[in-house]
């Protein structure tokens, strides 16, 4: 009988075959996504810049294209004309003036650039501006009348300040002569405007971009690197063959990808850089990872081979059919084991299972029962005999002093009482059922005690929520009866509730008999003790549906109330136990 080939070998031999063809083909992979990765960050960088430039460029064309606008405007003319008629400044005028203010400060506005426009009238000698310092200036006129953007520099503080101006003369000539022009319209814009653009564009990347322009200088980002600009601009003057793209500088010792794009509306390049370590190293760090987890992965694979096949197969394949057995129904199945392994403790733990299933759903059936039975105890202690009684003693006495309208109420709240205590269909309600109740009861022993009042304060969101029956008639029977009752100057009972993203909260509260702390700390006890004849039936029993159902810290907690008496408060999880458990795969 030939050697057979074991599935340890088999196993090796295809991690092998499967390593192999994955590391030539990283390798491959890793070579050309640097190589896309690198153009793509180049097109990726010209299309930002020339997108900014764009969005400069056609911020300079509203705020130009509104000078050929106002030129046309009525009141441009009319206030030249009425110059040419009236030598004073008379009160037409004046008002022509004021109205074509109005208009320049209402176009200059609407740009979400800060700009200031002006119109020069050269036979007036006179300036409307939006800037109330702007004066007006024969040189000025005449130094700046070329028909395209300008740019002015101004030293302040010991920093170059650009302002960039478009100007439109009337008459239009191709070569302004300054005597001959009626007036001039200029609008200005500060390079603070530009310097935010940058901020913005730089805001979450990686680059540092700034304008620049050989003879006027740069307009860098609030955050630049000046020593670094520095550099680049005069290697930028050094090297004549730059044209708008990208190229590779070394810069400080490292290397940088450095973009640019020129815009001949201003006549100033957009320029960013970025250093190309920084943009590659993710790259390199991940093949230097892949390389020593592909080597971990081959040894811990091998390893974990011979494990498999030594530790694990052969266990597994008797919890197989032993698991199959269990989904049968069959409970009695047994797994025969090795002591000392792991597997060996698995195994016993299922037979353990076998055997505790049966016990697990028949305690969840004998709890189901028990709560169905203390909510019927709960229902059947309701029907209190002694209140109606006194229910019924009210009515008569009501009868005899001819009280229809007594009667009729107390009649109408009795019977909706009772016919909601009386149904056993159903272990939840409604919230809103639940106040509904209560208010009703509270009706029957206001009729009775005319001094009782009470406000509700419930969330919205709380009324649909569907909770025990009977989850808060007990506390309000509780308070009048313990509270209100033994008080003559007491009568107001408040109910409140919250909700949060963990549980909900109802809280009653009253101004009857107020109780010490060792009268507090007893009343606590007596929730988790078994029932007895201090404490009263309905309070336990909605402590215990709500340990039951909801689970701790869910119950009553009593305290004092600010009103002067005692403040019971009602506490539940969002999430029912059952829920936890079927969650949780026990039930």
């Amino acid at each position: 009988m030939g050697s057979r080939i074991t599935i340890f070998t088999k196993v090796i031999v295809l991690l092998l075959v499967l390593l192999v063809p994955i590391v030539c083909l990283y390798g491959y992979s890793h070579k050309v996504s640097i190589k896309v990765i690198q153009e793509e960050i180049e097109s990726s960088s010209v299309n930002k810049l020339s997108f900014l430039v764009s969005q400069v460029e056609t911020s300079m064309d509203q705020l130009s294209s509104s000078s050929l606008l106002l030129i046309e405007d009525p009141d441009v003319r009319v206030f030249q004309t009425m110059y040419l008629d009236n030598k004073l400044l008379n009160l037409d005028t004046i008002t022509v003036m004021n109205r074509l203010k109005d208009k320049l400060s209402m176009v200059s506005s609407s740009s979400s650039w800060n700009n200031t426009m002006s119109v020069y009238s050269t036979s007036m000698k006179q300036v409307i501006s939006t800037d109330a310092g702007q004066t007006f200036d024969s040189d000025y006129i005449r130094k700046y009348t070329k028909p395209d953007w300008q740019v002015q520099t101004a030293k302040i503080n010991g920093s170059t300040q650009y302002k960039f101006a478009w100007r439109t003369v009337e008459p239009v000539s191709p070569i302004p002569r300054t005597g001959k022009v009626k007036f001039m319209f200029e609008v200005k814009f500060s390079g603070e405007n530009l310097i935010r653009l940058l901020d913005q564009y730089k805001e979450g990347g990686k680059g540092d971009p700034f304008f620049f322009n050989p003879r006027d200088g740069v307009i860098s980002n609030s955050s630049s690197d000046q020593d670094l600009i520095v550099q680049l601009t005069r290697k930028w003057r050094e090297d004549q063959k730059l044209a708008s793209g990208k190229q590779v500088m070394l810069l400080d010792g490292q290397r940088y990808l450095v973009s640019f794009v020129k815009s001949d509306k201003m006549g100033w390049y957009l320029i960013d850089y970025v250093p190309l370590q920084e943009i590659l190293s993710p790259i390199t760090k991940s093949k230097d990872l892949f390389i020593y987890s592909t080597i971990l992965l081959l040894t811990l694979s091998v390893l974990a081979t011979f494990l498999l096949y030594s530790q694990v197969q052969v266990p597994i394949r008797s919890l197989m059919r032993g698991v199959q057995q269990l989904k049968k129904g069959n409970y009695a199945v047994r797994i025969r084991t090795r002591h000392g392994n792991e597997f060996g403790f698995l195994v016993e733990r299922f037979n353990e299972l076998a055997e505790q299933i049966q016990e697990l759903i028949e305690k969840v059936y004998e709890e189901k029962i028990r709560s169905r039975e203390a909510v019927l105890k709960q229902l059947q202690s309701q029907i209190n005999p002694h209140f109606l009684y006194n229910c019924l003693a009210y009515i008569h006495s009501m009868a005899k002093l001819n009280e229809n309208a007594a009667i009729s109420a107390m009649v109408h709240h009795l019977g909706k009482y009772y016919r909601y205590t009386t149904r056993l269909e159903k272990d939840e309600a409604g919230l809103e059922e639940e106040i509904q109740l209560v208010l009703n009861y509270l009706e029957i022993q206001k009729l009775r005690m005319p001094r009782i009042q009470y406000t509700l304060e419930l969330p919205e969101g709380m009324k649909p929520l569907l909770v025990p029956r009977l989850l808060i008639q007990p506390l309000i029977e509780n308070a009048v009866i313990h509270g209100i009752e033994l008080n003559p100057a007491g009568g107001r009972i408040r109910i409140s509730g919250t909700l949060d993203a963990h549980e909900y909260t109802l809280v009653v509260e009253d101004d009857g008999i107020e109780l010490s702390q060792e009268q507090l700390l007893r009343l606590r006890n007596r929730l988790n003790r078994p029932l007895d004849d201090q404490m009263g039936c309905g309070v336990w029993n909605v402590h215990q549906r709500l340990l039951y159902r909801y689970g701790a810290p869910s119950g009553l907690e009593f305290d004092n109330s600010s009103l002067g008496g005692l403040k019971t408060t009602i506490r539940w999880n969002r999430v029912p136990m059952q829920e936890i458990f079927r969650l949780e795969g026990v039930m």
